[in-house]
């Protein structure tokens, strides 16, 4: 389970974050709503550990650990591992001179390493190949460069990359942003198919309603830093009590209706 209390991130004197109480039970899908600004990417970074000139303040507790108090070793080990996280472009995070399936294979390498299991060359291909072609990756993909594959593939990929240990949590932030609306809709199964099958616990980041009334198990709305609103999915949408969270509802497009937007779970 991730638990988050009383999170607070600050850049010099503002606060981006201010005082947050958050959580998700394993096996959930969470999504953080809100508009750009909002503090829901900031939250994501301060759960990874990242480092971006920010101080953060509060607890952060999954399994079983508090992350405020890792080192940055310790932190390291649980990334890629326990703790996942895809971005809104993949070309980001992929090295564009190197093959995709190098790089998904570079993953695997690091994880034994840091758990000292041995793994042959020959093993870590065949895990990496199992992981592609449960993406919806053949294995032609493999020997691949980024620039090669569409955005949709790219995306496809850096899941590949964050699932291939078999992470307790994945960050997904804003990960359909760049993508058409069909391939956006390909891209949402995957993340629930991946939840399903490895039981992993989402953190879906989105300012998009749509994708998060059909994703989510539970809902935070954020806005200036702040949570407004949170619940199930369901009531959070048919019966919004926040004038923010209305407001976000009533910016989808009217052709759009949002009970027709719920996947079959």
């Amino acid at each position: 389970m991730l638990e988050i209390k009383n999170l607070t991130v600050s850049f010099s004197n503002t606060e981006a974050v201010k005082g947050i109480d958050m959580k998700a039970y394993d096996g959930q899908i969470v999504s953080v709503v809100g508009e750009s600004g909002s503090g829901k990417s900031v939250t994501a970074k301060s759960i990874m550990g990242f480092d971006f000139g920010a101080k953060v303040k509060g607890s952060i507790r999954f399994d079983d650990k508090e992350l405020m108090k890792l080192s940055q070793k310790e932190y390291r080990a649980m990334r890629g591992n326990r703790l996942c996280m895809i971005f809104q472009e993949p070309m980001t995070s992929l090295n564009p001179l190197h093959k995709v399936g190098k790089q998904i294979l570079e993953s695997v390498k690091v994880h034994r390493k840091s758990t000292d299991a041995k793994i042959t060359n020959e093993e870590a291909k065949c895990r990496v190949i199992e992981v592609m072609e449960e993406v919806g990756l053949n294995e032609g993909i493999y020997d691949k460069y980024p620039h090669e594959l569409s955005g949709g593939m790219r995306q496809r990929v850096m899941i590949a990359m964050a699932i291939v240990n078999n992470p307790g949590l994945l960050i997904a932030d804003e990960p359909t942003t760049a993508l058409d609306v069909a391939t956006q809709d390909q891209i949402i199964n995957l993340i629930r198919e991946v939840n399903k099958t490895h039981d992993t616990t989402v953190l879906f980041i989105t300012h998009n309603l749509k994708l998060a009334k059909q994703i989510s198990d539970y809902v935070y709305v954020m806005e200036k830093g702040r949570i407004v609103e949170s619940g199930l999915a369901e009531e959070i949408f048919e019966n919004p009590k926040e004038k923010y969270t209305k407001k976000l509802i009533d910016s989808i497009p009217r052709h759009i209706k949002l009970k027709d937007t719920m996947l079959e779970k």
